[in-house]
């Protein structure tokens, strides 16, 4: 686990465009991102979960943030996550493969 002050340099080192806490009933409930790339990132801890916290945090980043476009990276297995972007109008474009090589070190 890092400490406070290699979290902090960690997230001054990455070029988010945005980033906040999720809350809900002034309580943290997860964080949602914006890259620099248009890339939404969103974690919702599991307590806070089915209560359309995750949905209402993407809309408002978009509303705060507009784009041409958005992107989201999310696991195959994750299939609540892909519905949901489903649902705010993404569409699948690409499944990513990767294959660590052998090292002869």
């Amino acid at each position: 686990m890092p400490s406070i002050a290699e979290h902090v340099a960690f997230l001054r080192s990455i070029p988010y465009a945005a980033w906040y806490i999720v809350e809900h009933d002034h309580k943290p409930a997860g964080s949602i991102y914006l890259s620099k790339q248009d890339e939404i990132g969103i974690a919702i801890h599991s307590g806070f979960q089915r209560l359309g916290l995750a949905k209402q945090a993407i809309e408002e980043l978009m509303r705060q943030h507009p784009r041409p476009r958005y992107l989201a990276n999310i696991a195959p297995l994750n299939h609540m996550s892909q519905k949901l972007f489903a649902e705010l109008g993404f569409n699948l474009i690409q499944q990513t493969f990767e294959k660590h090589g052998s090292s002869n070190t």
